[in-house]
């Protein structure tokens, strides 16, 4: 490589499978994340708390007798859907990293089924993308895993 544009022209090209930078050598490439069943049912356990404020979700999450820490483990990704929303204030040390979210009205209208999410994102360089894949219902994210009615309790 001689530019820099012919480096970006070589890795825009394949960072589909993943390449090292002929500049710097760190390793690039563009993630598909699929919305899981753990994030589905995270969603769920947020809007259940019936807050429109901020709070610490894994938390809220750690204080649930016998929820699996998977269930905490992706959470925080469904802000790329729109789903949850980040509070951006800073920490008194400057940092951005709080913990603190909230349940958007899009995550409380898939909740309820009344719309649908791309089944995946597209992430590089940890930024967003796009979205890739099928328009699913909650249910659909939950899968054979979990229970809809029953996690919503709608079940007798």
């Amino acid at each position: 490589m001689k530019t820099l544009a012919e480096a970006k022209h070589f890795l825009r090209k394949n960072f589909e499978d993943g390449v090292a930078c002929p500049c710097c050598g760190q390793f690039v490439k563009k993630y598909r994340r699929k919305f899981t069943s753990s994030m589905a049912y995270a969603l769920i356990l947020i809007h259940k708390k019936q807050t429109d404020d901020f709070f610490h979700v894994e938390d809220y999450l750690k204080n649930i007798p016998g929820l699996p820490s998977s269930i905490r483990g992706d959470f925080a990704k469904m802000r790329l859907w729109n789903l949850i929303e980040k509070n951006e204030e800073l920490r008194e040390d400057g940092s951005n990293r709080n913990g603190l979210y909230k349940i958007t009205q899009r995550g409380r209208n898939f909740v309820q089924g009344k719309t649908t999410v791309k089944s995946h994102v597209l992430i590089y360089d940890n930024r967003f993308l796009g979205f890739d894949g099928d328009q699913i219902s909650i249910a659909d994210a939950l899968g054979e895993k979990f229970s809809y009615a029953e996690l919503m309790g709608l079940e007798h």
